[in-house]
């Protein structure tokens, strides 16, 4: 008695019926979205945190009038 194996059992192979090909309005949707996460990615590489951030431009009689005490 022989044991053998058939390539066709494995359970390793999965029908292309399981997996159809994308429409071409569904390769449209995973480009644009891949494009958005490129550009997002590219975008956070290049964010800097400053060493300093102003609010507005100084103003030497409004600081003057609050070390005054000046309400």
């Amino acid at each position: 008695m022989s044991k053998g194996t058939s390539s066709d059992t494995s359970l390793g192979r999965v029908s292309r019926a399981a997996f159809p090909s994308p429409t071409a309005a569904e390769m449209a949707e995973i480009s644009r979205i891949q494009y958005e996460m490129e550009y997002t990615e590219g975008i956070s590489q290049r964010m800097r945190v400053p060493e300093k951030l102003k609010v507005a431009p100084p103003n030497a009689d409004l600081e003057q009038g609050f070390q005054e005490g000046v309400p």
